[in-house]
């Protein structure tokens, strides 16, 4: 919308940033007949999720580089633009090709790239919402497993290419590296008495510390281990003897008493798993990150694999979908074309780079008890900060928050403010936590007053060859696979050589690739992501690139995001249907499925839906293992931001409800 005026000074609610969260929260509000304005300083939808053409990246990677001569937008210097530099950092790229630069508006490039379960919050959300009309998915092809050797990637040290690293206004297009690609992926599995050779494979190529090595495939069924002939008999038995363990209710097992506080590795090798099968179930079947973090341990890493088991099955034999078209970013605005379809409102670029204050002055205010106003913070850790104060004779309160946009020439007074914490001023988010302690205050799930930073280290590539571990393609790229979930295992970085350190400890990168079946990328090229938690320079993700392939583009960043201290932000908020709903699934699901704030206001509003307003503030994710949990936990967040502002009625209601592995998308 480019108007120089708004239709009205007042919204029941008002949405800043079009993020999966975001958008999700203003469709559902929309739908229950809220009126909504919806404001992005960007030019394009999905904010952090957004889905960008190459040129589009180059921007956004200039515009957070804090390079002097870099151009930036005539809104750099906002509030919103401060806060981005201060999320990302190290963000460095090498200059795309002539090739590149004329498809350079055929690209979809992830800001945030991930896979949807095929059961959880945000399939529901699709579902439920009638969204998934507007969004297109195809299954995740397989997901594969690195077999670097005993020493791996830990053991290289690798001379990163200059490119890689050098400024974007410097840099040239990054040349082939001379580590080749590795072979077509493998079976996995190796028997325990043959487990010596598959440290040294027989065939692959060069990794970076000059071993040979391949990537093994991970069965995906019951019926894929069965036809493995890598995996011997007696392996088969074991690995099947655990699936069904983390399939049925190993919670009242003593043996999961046993290990569930315990890295899953240690519950694992009671089954006598061996290595290779080890690393892939801890790894890319449960999907743990690396030791220590609190989501390795058997509780979290069991609940995760009892849900992906699930997931298999229901849409095909992958327990994971891609969206087309970038993944995330298209998600986000099909819920802002919901949005719209129910009356929202929408201004992007510098017009709705909005100002959110609290009206009146803080000398009329006082503090924040004094004036009527109190804050909360939901057990879910939708932070809310109240207004009680209902506008006599009136239904509703006068506006108590008050938005400034440039696309509107007055103030403009919202009932209630929704927005991640890179929308609002410090003054704002110092409200918006209990007791007014500040956007430190609240977790998103314990409700723990401490957040931890979690650094990640991120890569988006376009390579022009095709990675030898999505296999041949067939007679067309249409024949082979297109996408791939990959695994490098973390190693101990201790020896000189890598070897003799404890498994699970060091760097876990995960790379997620996406062909032009998925519309991201013109045919022939593909896109890959790589993403690890870790404060290193994402530099280091280079040779981890050029295993997969040559890249002839390539952008490294590191993500800045807050995470409550201990708990565990992977886990989605609520089950989705057919879900495993026992407490010991997910050790959070109580604090997530509970999650609303506390409604009660001294003035005969049961529901929470007359003379209530407010600021809900949606924590980003911030976890682990962000490119299989990231979107349930967004649905996830949205619904408890929902709930905040309507209580339990405001949440998509499925118009015909169907057998739930039926339902389509």
């Amino acid at each position: 919308m480019s108007l120089s005026e708004l239709e009205q000074d007042s919204y029941d609610v008002v949405v800043l940033g079009t993020g999966v969260a975001e958008s999700i929260a203003a469709a559902a509000l929309a739908n229950a007949g809220q009126s909504v304005l919806h404001l992005d300083p960007n030019d394009y939808y999905g904010g952090p999720h957004a889905s960008l053409t190459l040129d589009e990246l180059v921007s956004w990677a200039s515009a957070r580089s804090g390079h002097p001569g870099t151009p930036s937008p005539a809104n750099r210097e906002s509030p919103y633009f401060s806060a981005q530099r201060a999320r990302y950092s190290r963000v460095t790229h090498t200059r795309p090709g002539a090739q590149l630069l004329a498809d350079r508006r055929r690209y979809a490039l992830s800001l945030s790239p991930a896979v949807v379960p095929a059961r959880g919050a945000m399939i529901d959300t699709l579902v439920d919402s009638g969204v998934s009309k507007y969004v297109s998915f195809r299954l995740l092809d397989g997901v594969s497993v690195w077999d670097g050797g005993a020493g791996g990637f830990a053991a290289a040290t690798p001379t990163e290419p200059a490119a890689a690293a050098s400024d974007s206004e410097s840099a040239d297009r990054a040349e082939p590296s001379s580590v080749a690609a590795a072979e077509s992926a493998e079976p996995l599995g190796v028997s325990a008495t043959d487990d010596a050779t598959a440290a040294a494979p027989q065939n692959g190529a060069a990794g970076p510390s000059g071993e040979r090595a391949r990537f093994r495939r991970v069965p995906g069924s019951k019926e894929d281990i069965f036809r493995d002939r890598s995996i011997a008999l007696a392996d088969k038995r074991r690995l099947m003897k655990f699936l069904l363990f983390a399939a049925g209710d190993y919670a009242a097992d003593p043996l999961y008493a046993e290990h569930a506080s315990k890295p899953l590795p240690s519950l694992l090798e009671t089954f006598s798993i061996p290595p290779p099968l080890l690393r892939a179930i801890t790894y890319a079947l449960a999907h743990a990150p690396a030791a220590p973090h609190a989501d390795a341990a058997a509780a979290p890493a069991l609940a995760r694999l009892a849900r992906y088991l699930a997931a298999a099955g229901r849409y095909g034999p992958s327990p994971f979908l891609v969206a087309q078209y970038g993944g995330a970013g298209e998600v986000a605005q099909a819920f802002c074309r919901a949005c719209a379809v129910k009356g929202g409102t929408y201004v992007l670029g510098r017009a709705g780079d909005a100002r959110v204050e609290w009206a009146g002055t803080s000398g009329e205010r006082g503090a924040q008890g004094a004036a009527g106003a109190r804050a909360a913070t939901s057990a879910s850790g939708v932070d809310v900060a109240q207004a009680t104060n209902a506008a006599p004779g009136t239904d509703r309160p006068p506006g108590r928050l008050r938005v400034t946009v440039p696309a509107h020439p007055r103030p403009i007074r919202a009932r209630w403010v929704l927005a991640s914490p890179d929308y609002l001023s410090a003054d704002v988010l110092s409200r918006a936590g209990p007791s007014g302690s500040g956007p430190a205050s609240g977790s998103a799930l314990d409700g723990r007053a401490t957040r931890a930073a979690e650094t990640t280290a991120h890569c988006i590539a376009i390579a022009t060859a095709r990675p030898a571990v999505l296999g041949p393609a067939g007679e067309g790229a249409a024949d082979g696979d297109d996408t791939a979930l990959v695994v490098f295992p973390p190693k101990e970085r201790g020896g000189p050589d890598g070897r003799g350190g404890q498994e699970g400890q060091g760097e876990l990168v995960r790379a997620l690739i996406m062909g032009e079946g998925t519309g991201s990328c013109p045919a022939g090229q593909y896109i890959i992501y790589l993403v690890s938690l870790t404060a290193r320079d994402p530099a280091f993700l280079a040779p981890y690139l050029r295993a997969l392939a040559p890249p002839a583009f390539e952008l490294y960043y590191t993500h800045h995001a807050e995470a409550p201290s201990g708990a565990d932000t992977a886990s989605p908020a609520a089950p989705g249907a057919g879900e495993r709903t026992d407490a010991n699934t997910d050790a959070h699901a109580d604090t997530h499925a509970a999650a609303h704030a506390d409604r009660g206001d001294g003035n005969g509003d049961e529901d929470g839906n007359g003379d209530r307003s407010g600021l809900v503030v949606l924590r980003p994710y911030a976890g682990a293992i962000e490119l299989t949990e990231s979107l349930d936990y967004e649905a996830a967040e949205a619904r408890r931001a929902v709930r905040a502002v309507l209580g339990d009625g405001g949440w998509f209601v499925r118009d015909e409800p169907d057998d739930d592995d039926d339902a389509e998308i």
